[in-house]
């Protein structure tokens, strides 16, 4: 098994909605209008939360796929009742210790989640786990 490099911990996806949710929801469609979304692609949503920014880039693409990952079971079981899609799946995991090979993706995106990694964790593991070329 990976090694856990991360310690935080939730309790509610309904108690994360009503503090950081509304925030993630408002600031996912200026994120999206800033990064170069592309159609057709695989996409990782790392450190998807309750799934805010993955509901936006499935209403702004016509994505093959999203997968969204994040540390919190709570999170993740709140993302896959309010988002019933079948393009997207979501999964609980480390995103510094992901089970998806190299280039498995083409676009990688994370909302509001780089601040809860410890540092040098996440940079080290996305060298490792690049999109495909010319993609990102």
């Amino acid at each position: 098994m990976a090694e856990t490099t991360n310690t935080f911990t939730a309790s509610s996806g309904d108690g994360y909605e009503l503090l950081m949710g509304r925030w993630s929801r408002r600031l996912a469609g200026p994120f999206v209008d800033f990064v170069d979304l592309a159609d057709g692609g695989r996409i990782l949503d790392a450190g998807c939360g309750t799934g805010a920014l993955s509901a936006e880039l499935l209403q702004r693409a016509e994505v093959a796929e999203i997968v969204g990952v994040d540390f919190s079971e709570d999170y993740v079981n709140y993302a896959r009742t309010a988002i019933q899609e079948p393009r997207i799946t979501f999964e609980t995991g480390d995103i510094t210790a992901l089970r998806h090979d190299d280039a498995a993706f083409d676009q990688i995106f994370s909302h509001l989640v780089l601040q809860f990694v410890p540092s040098g964790h996440f940079h080290c593991r996305f060298r490792l786990l690049p999109a495909r070329v010319g993609s990102f």
